[in-house]
């Protein structure tokens, strides 16, 4: 971007927006919407519609009541539309949608191997056994999604490997970990005690990320099944990072990008100013980790950057610090009286106004 729209000695914020796209942007009201319009000097073929309005809806059920209202024509993507907004909306009449076949991104836990009880490779193990992936595919998404058989979807580079350890749904190998570790089940309160304290653990979400409420509350049953008490704590974005980075958290969200960054950028962001940090430093291979991400890093050596990216996955799933629990897609709904139907390109999460297919 050209220096000229940044404010002076502030580069996170800019005046004006400079490119080459179908649309230019005409007006922006904080908190309402953004308006574009037609680019008449576009290079390439005309963009179908006059104007493009994106509004800024931030509650869920807002956003389904301005669908049906015909305040707005469309809804797009994973993080605003949960699979039950989607039904929701296709029993609207002249409501239709579609789900996209390939995978978005993978939905993510991160655990706090800093934290006291967490230190304790046995108790991630044993939480990572206790998760049962398919329950909650089945009930959060209808079975859209699959569950996660590792951190980054099949297909992204470099992740086709072989993992030295497995982590399937078995709640005699969880509490048999939880035993050896010295925590023993208070029958009274279905709560397991060691040394006078309880297996008690502090579960964070990005509250506005679609599905993280229901997703923190499926685990937290799940985990009580083998004695392990969780607290639920939605936070705003910035809190939730600050937070996270800070450590102070026991098992947090952090999902995956996406493909067209996977798993670059994922692993590098990892031993920075990301939650991931505080936790890979506790472990006695980090800096075998740190090691295998700088070598991909600075690396054009396809066989390189594959042997680095294998130990690097492979330290954080035999140290259970990644928990990737399913595969999600992404979701457009749209009035069908405007809006004949929707291509997903091959990078989903990004909306393609040209992939918008106009009503006859």
């Amino acid at each position: 971007m050209s220096p000229n729209v940044f404010e002076a000695e502030n580069f996170q914020t800019f005046t004006d927006v400079v490119g080459t796209g179908p649309y230019i942007r005409e007006e922006m009201i904080s908190g309402d919407c953004t308006r574009f319009v037609r680019n008449e000097n576009y290079w390439g073929e005309a963009p179908y519609y006059d104007e493009v309005v994106i509004k800024y809806i931030p509650e869920a059920s807002s956003r389904l009541q301005a669908l049906q209202t015909g305040e707005v024509d469309l809804m797009y993507g994973a993080d605003l539309l949960s699979y039950d907004d989607y039904n929701q909306a296709l029993s609207l009449d002249g409501i239709e949608g579609a789900i996209n076949d390939g995978n978005t991104l993978t939905r993510n836990l991160v655990l706090n191997a800093s934290s006291e009880i967490l230190s304790d490779l046995k108790v991630r193990q044993a939480i990572a056994y206790a998760v049962n992936k398919e329950e909650i595919t089945k009930g959060l998404t209808y079975g859209y999604e699959t569950p996660a058989t590792s951190l980054f979807a099949p297909g992204a580079p470099y992740t086709d490997i072989t993992y030295n350890s497995t982590w399937s749904y078995d709640l005699d190998k969880a509490n048999a970990l939880l035993d050896e570790a010295g925590w023993v089940m208070n029958e009274s309160t279905g709560i397991r005690e060691k040394d006078g304290q309880q297996l008690s653990l502090n579960y964070t979400y990005w509250t506005d990320l679609s599905l993280a409420q229901d997703m923190a509350l499926a685990i937290k049953t799940q985990l009580a099944e083998v004695g392990i008490d969780v607290t639920t704590t939605g936070q705003d974005q910035m809190t939730w990072w600050t937070e996270g980075v800070a450590g102070n958290y026991d098992i947090t969200t952090w999902n995956t990008e996406g493909s067209y960054t996977e798993p670059h950028k994922f692993l590098q962001e990892s031993l920075g100013a990301d939650p991931h940090a505080i936790s890979l430093q506790a472990l006695e291979d980090f800096q075998s980790y740190s090691d295998a991400v700088n070598a991909f890093s600075t690396s054009a050596d396809p066989e390189v950057v594959q042997s680095a990216i294998a130990t690097a996955l492979n330290v954080s799933n035999d140290n259970v610090i990644d928990l990737p629990i399913s595969y999600s897609k992404d979701l457009v709904v749209y009035n069908s009286s405007k809006i004949a139907g929707y291509t997903f390109s091959s990078v989903p999460q990004f909306f393609e106004i040209d992939n918008v297919q106009p009503a006859e």
